[in-house]
């Protein structure tokens, strides 16, 4: 009995020495039981790429999701752009929209206006005399300057009554007229328009000889207040014209609207 339990022991003893005193390199594959080697078992950052297959890592062994933009190097993200594609085809041009509504009209531009009414008479000489002026009648009334408020076009026209009297009908004449304006200011004026004139022929007896003289002119001006005047003369030469001749009541009548 004492014998046996020896023996017992000595071949348990033995057991275990084999188990926890392996020789070096005594374990292979063969030795490890299917599925033996789990995670827990291999130690954190053991597994180096140098202990990897090539080619023993495919798509199969990696985890849907847990590969991002990240884990792939600059030039292999470079390598995944596309060429560029064509030019689409241009669109048909659209149809023409419907015509808008028309907007309402604006409010007016400011206006001024003048006007002057010379009742007295005289003799013409062979220059020019003012026969009325905005600022200046003789015996007539007037509205006085022409104020504008801004730069305005201004436009103005006039009638002289021009005549020969009974003592001066055997002689022709010619009458000219025009219309001149300046700023209330300046010193001088300036030709508004063009001049007009008009012929009055010889006659005998005491028939009196008359004819209007009519006139017209504009001009952009700036804001300011303004004379417009009217200037008559007779011809000198009394071969051409140059009688003596007369004149009557004078019209000016002046209007001005911005652009």
């Amino acid at each position: 009995m004492v014998v046996a339990l020896i023996a017992l022991f000595v071949a348990l003893s033995g057991s275990a020495y084999a188990v926890t005193a392996l020789p070096k390199s005594s374990v292979g594959a063969s030795q490890l039981k299917s599925n033996a080697v789990t995670a827990s078992k291999i130690k954190s950052s053991a597994v180096t790429e140098a202990k990897i297959r090539k080619n023993a890592v495919t798509s199969s062994k990696i985890k849907d999701g847990t590969i991002t933009i990240d884990d792939i190097a600059t030039t292999a993200r470079t390598s995944l752009t596309g060429a560029t594609g064509a030019t689409g085809a241009t669109g048909a041009t659209g149809a023409t929209g419907a015509t808008g509504a028309t907007g309402a009209q604006g409010p007016a531009g400011p206006t001024a206006s003048a006007a002057v009414t010379e009742n007295a008479s005289g003799a013409l000489a062979t220059t020019e005399v003012t026969v009325t002026s905005l600022l200046a009648p003789t015996a007539g009334t007037s509205t006085g300057a022409l104020v504008l408020t801004e730069a305005m076009r201004v436009v103005a026209t006039g009638s002289v009554y021009v005549y020969k009297s009974a003592g001066d009908s055997t002689d022709q004449s010619t009458v000219v007229c025009s219309l001149q304006q300046k700023e209330a200011a300046a010193s001088g004026y300036s030709t508004l328009g063009n001049p007009t004139e008009t012929f009055l022929p010889a006659t005998t007896g005491s028939v009196i000889i008359h004819d209007n003289v009519t006139l017209f002119g504009w001009a952009d001006l700036a804001a300011g207040t303004y004379d417009i005047r009217v200037r008559c003369k007779r011809q000198g030469n009394t071969a051409f014209g140059g009688g003596n001749a007369d004149y009557g009541q004078v019209e000016l009548a002046v209007i001005a609207a911005a652009d």
